[in-house]
């Protein structure tokens, strides 16, 4: 990010999109405040199984208001369209484009979050089919455990 704001190469010299990077990463530091006071506040956690689904809904409320951040961001710090450089050659770029490209990030990030969740929780079925596995032997639980690390790996892959 650093390099990416204080760099003079690809955008038109204009400051506040060669800070871009930043600004979005504030934006993200204000989102995780906010996000934290809806779970201080709003979830209310008594038992021990309450904190899987308010964790979830922490992800996606931050997913969400991150995603207007940006938005307002791409909107007021970019300009409607400048000029990168492409690898020697000059391309211009919206910035609902950039908005764009930003937006499927987050958005890929929290379902790779939630597939990893889904694989990883003992709540779902593939953690407990592993620990069932174990009841043949060691070689069927290796055995299966890598099926499932080899399954668990698909859909982040396209996220």
């Amino acid at each position: 990010l650093v390099v990416a704001s204080i760099s003079s190469f690809g955008i038109n010299h204009e400051f506040t999109a060669m800070l871009f990077p930043l600004i979005i990463s504030s934006v993200g530091l204000l989102v995780c405040l906010l996000t934290t006071l809806f779970a201080t506040d709003f979830f209310e956690i008594k038992l021990v199984k309450e904190i899987e689904p308010a964790l979830k809904k922490q992800l996606v409320i931050s997913t969400v208001l991150m995603t207007v951040g940006i938005a307002i961001v791409s909107w007021i710090a970019l300009p409607s369209t400048f000029t990168i450089f492409n690898f020697g050659e000059q391309k211009v770029v919206k910035n609902w484009q950039l908005f764009l490209c930003v937006s499927v990030g987050l958005w890929a990030g929290l379902i790779i979050g939630f597939v990893t969740e889904y694989y990883t929780s003992n709540a779902y079925s593939p953690v407990q089919d592993v620990a069932d596995s174990c009841r043949t032997g060691a070689a069927t639980n290796v055995i299966f455990g890598l099926a499932l690390g080899y399954k668990s790996v698909i859909i982040p892959i396209f996220a």
